[in-house]
């Protein structure tokens, strides 16, 4: 069957889920395999018994195609095929009488996968009221943990990379101090780090984190338990509970230390620029907290070692943050902190 019609979109933003709702009168469960064989994968959709197949580009802000996906509309759900290069990655949406089918579903999509390995790190988005996944790898840095955070780090180091690593946890880590201390890059390397585990890690970007209030969210959550949250600029989420900040701080709360959190087994990692003076105290309560950590200037002796072992060549005279030193010369040692991008690469 060929697509009966084309038509584009703005980037990301084509309501699978609303068109769903329309078709079966219910919400969609979702299920996402990802890198799969372009030439095979329609061969096993033949159980969707498809009455209509929509092809659409998404485009970008000056017309440019972006992406192709096609959309396979049957009597037992709606498949979804992003063909954006050399793989095709499939978003099955199905109503609650096929939940039933769905393993042996799965298991013919992954037969297809042309990677040895499933992804491990993927980047939330949100457009037209859906959340949606996009494998992402980030390349880690190499950090010398002692050097780069101190001595008095290494032992939260250890114990956050240990409790994020175990099957069925959950809790929170926070790590909070002034722009430019260092907070992105440990992230970096604590993402590069557990994607060498078997859990699933998404990358919450800020402008993505504040629909964490979002009645939708939670649901969504369902379909990816014994997860890890990463959510960086989190000064909004963490606050205090009033107003629009309200719903989110009850869902991290929930997530984290909840009824919730023991079905999900979610744990959340938070970074923020603010100090704690603003965080909900029930999101420090004992129990829930993995661990926090204040990321300050760098000392004048131990930036001096950094300086020297990266051959930055000039003479340190006053404690500096890790982006002072690394672009010190490009205009930064009027202590100007900049902050460094978290510097994911889109899978192809």
């Amino acid at each position: 069957m060929k697509p009966e019609y084309y038509h584009q979109v703005a980037a990301r933003s084509f309501p699978t889920s609303q068109m769903f709702l329309e078709i079966f009168g219910q919400m969609p469960h979702i299920c996402d395999v990802y890198y799969l064989d372009k030439e095979k994968v329609e061969a096993t959709l033949e159980f969707l018994e498809t009455t209509e197949i929509r092809e659409f580009f998404y485009v970008g802000d000056d017309g440019t195609p972006l992406a192709r996906n096609r959309l396979y509309i049957g009597k037992r759900g709606i498949v979804e095929l992003d063909l954006d290069g050399v793989r095709a990655d499939v978003s099955y949406f199905f109503p609650e009488s096929e939940k039933e089918h769905l393993a042996e579903r799965v298991k013919a999509w992954r037969a297809l996968r042309i990677t040895e390995r499933e992804p491990r790190v993927y980047l939330l988005g949100f457009s037209d009221g859906d959340f949606h996944l996009t494998p992402f790898e980030i390349k880690a840095p190499e950090v010398d943990i002692a050097l780069t955070y101190g001595e008095d780090f290494l032992p939260v180091n250890e114990r956050i990379l240990s409790r994020l690593s175990q099957k069925k946890s959950k809790g929170l880590v926070i790590l909070y101090g002034p722009p430019g201390t260092g907070k992105t890059t440990y992230l970096r390397y604590l993402i590069g780090r557990l994607a060498e585990e078997t859990k699933k890690i998404v990358y919450l970007p800020p402008d993505v984190a504040k629909e964490l209030a979002s009645p939708s969210f939670l649901p969504f959550l369902t379909h990816h338990p014994d997860s890890i949250l990463i959510i960086e600029d989190a000064e909004n989420i963490v606050r205090e509970r009033s107003g629009q900040s309200h719903q989110a701080v009850a869902n991290l709360l929930n997530l984290s230390d909840g009824i919730l959190s023991d079905c999900l087994s979610i744990q959340v990692v938070c970074s923020f620029n603010s100090d704690l003076t603003r965080v909900d105290p029930a999101l420090m309560r004992k129990g829930r907290l993995i661990a926090k950590h204040y990321f300050d200037k760098i000392p004048v002796e131990r930036a001096k070692k950094i300086v020297e072992k990266e051959g930055l060549g000039f003479e340190v005279t006053e404690p500096m943050t890790l982006a002072e030193i690394y672009y010190y010369h490009d205009g930064l040692n009027d202590h100007k902190a900049k902050t460094m991008p978290i510097g994911f690469l889109k899978k192809r």
